[in-house]
């Protein structure tokens, strides 16, 4: 089986469950025995990373969010297509700006200094040692290490050209 025949065809009227369904399918062919391989699952994820950044530069392109806005517009304020996806006219990154209210620049003044602060304790109790407690001998204060939380996975960087 070649490469792109384990990838799934993505067609119009795909639904979330279409979608989920294709996961599942996908990842049950690369668990299977007769289709694992590991430069299959490399490629797999080598081929994901390659659309995902397909589909965010398409979508953040003036001229194709233009294009897409100008023909909803053809139907009003919103498109429902044949298999019920709806694509609807919306404004995104809306932004206000309050700082010509004093008590709101007064407030905000103070959360600036305030996470300042906060900042100079978060690096000081990273470097503390996992499981280890500090005590300033001065206050009595304690410090001990941030929990630390993370999720494991994968990065695939592209060339450029």
């Amino acid at each position: 089986m070649k490469q792109n025949e384990l990838l799934p065809q993505v067609q119009f009227g795909v639904t979330k469950a279409h979608i989920t369904d294709m996961v599942n399918h996908l990842i049950a062919q690369l668990h299977d025995g007769e289709h694992f391989s590991t430069d299959r699952v490399l490629q797999v994820a080598e081929n994901l990373s390659a659309m995902m950044d397909f589909s965010k530069k398409l979508k953040e392109d003036d001229r194709f969010r233009k294009l897409v806005r100008d023909t909803i517009s053809l139907h009003g304020k919103e498109y429902v297509s044949g298999s019920g996806a709806k694509i609807v006219l919306a404004e995104a990154g809306v932004e206000y700006d309050y700082s010509s209210n004093a008590e709101w620049f007064f407030l905000e003044e103070q959360i600036l200094k305030l996470r300042e602060k906060q900042k100079k304790i978060e690096k000081k109790m990273r470097t503390i040692p996992e499981g280890m407690v500090l005590v300033d001998e001065f206050s009595g204060e304690t410090w001990q290490a941030p929990l630390k939380k993370s999720t494991s996975t994968f990065t695939v960087t592209l060339k450029p050209k």
